[in-house]
């Protein structure tokens, strides 16, 4: 009972969604190269990666280097394009299945992948859960907010109120965050993890913490890293989903029974391809490869988080046909709600809706288990829900957010939650944004990261913690 007390306790919330998308905006994430974990599967090997199979990563941070604690430089990044949630950047199109390694000298805004140059300008990666954020800039991880876990990947404990460079690595792809944890992609396609690990979410093989980036045995060829409360998915190049971590709800899909242990290693998620995932808190929603959302995980009769249409399961183990209709190019899941964007523009949420969350009055609508549509817009990009609030973007680079306001993660100066969206009057357009539980930031047209909301633990990285009313752009 204590251990589920526990778990149950950590509501931390904000679903963070990475994706490798290109800067052209197509429909296709970007691939990266052969995949490690589906070459494994098709041998007849185990389902759970081994390190003991996995071939050496390319290049990595080990345990005894020094840590790494300076400050980043400058709030203003190049580049950039449209996406969808916490984007990365790879144009150019996928290499062929039997690339060589990288063996090319690129230039100072390119990362070399598979023998190809690819654009490596701008903030390619933006994520914020709990308290803590790391964003990913022209090929550099930087990291701030609170440390305890080892989070920010600096080698220490101690919390930074300022975005703080992470190594002095240059081939950063794409980073996640979730509770006191965070992964990150380096090129061309080697997952990292580090943090806390008590359930295993770092997907090393054991329940020890890690104070730097540690690499992920076996996982060599990812194109997309989700993570959310103690679990995370990756997907790999061949469209295989992974997930591990937590599994207490089921999160990493195993169809086990509850009670289960934890995973500690990346297990494959049934035999299906899928084009996108989304972690939240208790549960995972991802769009299989015939456009087919399917959840799994905790299935609360007063939240509906899975889209079921009902409280019954009250918990799904494995991946789950919903009343998820449509196709979604952009999915983003929290502690109990989802929201996302179809690829006809529309913008749909579901689950719980104390705090108006889902874009409706909660008088009017206190919970709902099938997607209600927010609005009669078809011009959204992209969707990013906190603890109790959502945000989305629109194509034209307009902001508009909705739900509890109270800590300022709104940018509004109001207390009482916004029943339906309300644009973000702030003298830019953005490009990116990415929620945390009570904060939110995101990445202006001009490549500048702004932040607003709660800064206790200085999760807005502006050099203080004084909570914040309205987007302010980080030194």
């Amino acid at each position: 009972m204590a251990e589920l007390a526990r778990r149950l306790g950590s509501f931390a919330s904000v679903a963070c969604v990475v994706l490798l998308a290109a800067l052209g905006c197509r429909d296709r994430i970007a691939v990266l190269g052969p995949s490690v974990f589906e070459q494994r599967a098709e041998d007849g090997g185990s389902e759970r990666m081994d390190a003991g199979a996995s071939r050496p990563p390319a290049s990595r941070q080990d345990a005894g280097d020094p840590p790494q604690s300076n400050a980043g430089s400058g709030g203003r990044a190049g580049g950039g394009g449209t996406g969808t949630v916490a984007t990365g950047t790879l144009d150019g199109g996928p290499p062929p299945p039997d690339a060589p390694p990288c063996d090319l000298e690129c230039g100072p805004n390119e990362l070399c992948t598979y023998s190809r140059c690819v654009p490596a300008q701008g903030v390619m990666s933006l994520s914020s859960w709990l308290g803590h954020s790391c964003a990913v800039e022209a090929g550099r991880l930087y990291c701030w907010g609170p440390n305890g876990s080892g989070q920010l990947g600096l080698g220490d404990r101690d919390d930074r109120n300022r975005r703080t460079r992470v190594g002095s690595d240059n081939d950063w792809l794409a980073v996640a965050v979730g509770e006191h944890f965070s992964c990150g992609i380096r090129a061309p396609g080697q997952l990292y993890c580090w943090g806390a690990n008590n359930v295993g979410q770092l997907g090393v093989g054991d329940l020890v913490e890690r104070l730097l980036p540690t690499a992920v045995p076996g996982a060599e060829r990812v194109v997309q890293i989700a993570a959310g409360g103690g679990s995370a998915c990756a997907r790999d190049e061949g469209d295989a989903l992974w997930c591990w971590g937590d599994n207490l709800e089921g999160k990493p899909g195993q169809g086990d029974r509850y009670g289960s242990p934890d995973v500690v290693r990346p297990a494959r998620v049934g035999s299906e391809r899928w084009r996108l995932v989304a972690v939240g808190q208790g549960h995972v929603c991802a769009v299989r490869a015939d456009g087919r959302v399917l959840c799994w995980g905790r299935n609360s009769p007063l939240q509906l988080e899975l889209g079921l249409g009902s409280a019954e399961p009250g918990q799904t183990r494995e991946p789950t046909e919903t009343m998820i209709t449509g196709t979604y190019v952009s999915l983003s899941a929290s502690q109990h709600h989802s929201c996302g964007v179809r690829d006809d523009g529309t913008l749909w949420c579901w689950g719980g809706n104390e705090h108006s969350e889902l874009g409706v009055p909660s008088a009017d609508l206190p919970r709902s288990g099938v997607p209600v549509q927010v609005g009669l817009e078809s011009d959204w990009a992209e969707a990013s829900v906190g603890w109790f609030h959502s945000c989305a973007r629109k194509q034209n680079g307009v902001l508009f957010c909705w739900g509890r306001a109270i800590e300022g993660q709104l940018a509004q100066d109001r207390i009482d939650p916004n029943p339906m969206p309300v644009k973000v009057t702030a003298p830019v357009q953005w490009q990116r944004i990415s929620t945390g539980n009570f904060h939110s930031c995101g990445v202006d047209m001009q490549g500048l990261l702004h932040c607003t909301g709660e800064n206790g633990n200085g999760q807005l990285g502006l050099g203080d913690l004084t909570r914040r009313y309205a987007f302010e752009a980080l030194p």
